[in-house]
């Protein structure tokens, strides 16, 4: 078993979630959050939570996640990768595959 963990800027939610479906993800949990931008120098590229990274502000976020089989875990992080280096948008979609070792 695999926890799939995906952050996004909050106007891609709706790119997120459909690429979920596409991958057979029904059922997944979804955090807001606030991703803190407190560089100086804007890093678009690498800017983890999106918008412009200025000192001290806020992004709204969000922070899809689920537990998943391997497969599909694998499928779904190349599916967003692939949008990624498609689409090419400006803050792109993160996301991480965790072990999950035990559960009850």
């Amino acid at each position: 078993m695999k926890l799939l963990v995906v952050t996004a800027i909050r106007e891609y939610y709706k790119t997120v979630d459909a690429i979920f479906d596409r991958n057979g993800i029904k059922k997944y949990s979804v955090a807001d959050i606030r991703g803190v931008g407190n560089n100086e120098h804007p890093d678009h590229i690498h800017n983890w939570f999106g918008g412009a990274a200025m000192k001290d502000e806020l992004f709204d976020s969000v922070m899809l996640f689920c537990f998943t089989d391997d497969i599909t875990a694998q499928k779904t992080l190349l599916d967003l990768k692939n949008y990624n280096e498609t689409e090419e948008p400006l803050f792109p979609i993160r996301a991480l595959i965790l072990p999950v070792e035990q559960s009850i």
